[in-house]
């Protein structure tokens, strides 16, 4: 059990420390971020330029900015936390091959999320303008851009990962 978590703690560590680096596709995020938190957060609950800004910085990171190229998976699904603030949260989850993060939702949240290796099925679950539930699904890659989901559309979710794992990289306004 020690083992186990002088490794995730060691895997935080590293995952903090890109934050640090410059110039470095994580720290362009981390202030595009805290840059529309701080000036426009009213806007970051529906779809529009802020949160497309904050998609065009999210594309530039992958699993080589992050530092996990290498990462060794010890448990079905690892959380490591990246920037932790009061009014957002960047956090990367590292998954097992076919390992699963059950249904759940983001009340009063957005995040925002990218597969920066692997692949990943979403499963998404809506309720329409006629009142009737709707589900979707669609399989997220590390050659996909990220993908936003607001407090009332796609909320209520769920991840499978593929045959090799996948790790995810989310923005959750506010955390």
């Amino acid at each position: 059990m020690a083992a186990l978590t002088n490794a995730l703690q060691a895997l935080g560590a590293r995952a903090k420390q890109t934050v640090m680096r410059q110039p470095n596709a994580v720290k362009a995020l981390h202030n595009a971020v805290r840059d529309a938190v701080e000036n426009q957060a009213s806007e970051l609950t529906k779809p529009g330029p802020q949160i497309d800004a904050l998609l065009t910085a999210m594309s530039a990171v992958d699993a080589a900015a992050l530092g996990i190229d290498d990462v060794q998976r010890p448990g079905a699904c690892t959380y490591l936390g990246i920037v932790e603030h009061a009014d957002y949260a960047i956090a990367a989850f590292v998954l097992a091959p076919h390992a699963k993060i059950p249904l759940h939702d983001h009340p009063h949240m957005t995040v925002l999320s990218k597969v920066v290796r692997g692949s990943l099925q979403v499963t998404s679950f809506d309720v329409g303008a006629d009142g009737k539930a709707r589900r979707s699904s669609s399989i997220m890659t590390s050659a996909d851009g990220p993908a936003a989901l607001f407090p009332c559309q796609d909320n209520v979710h769920e991840f499978q990962a593929g045959a090799d794992g996948a790790c995810v990289l989310d923005v959750i306004v506010p955390p």
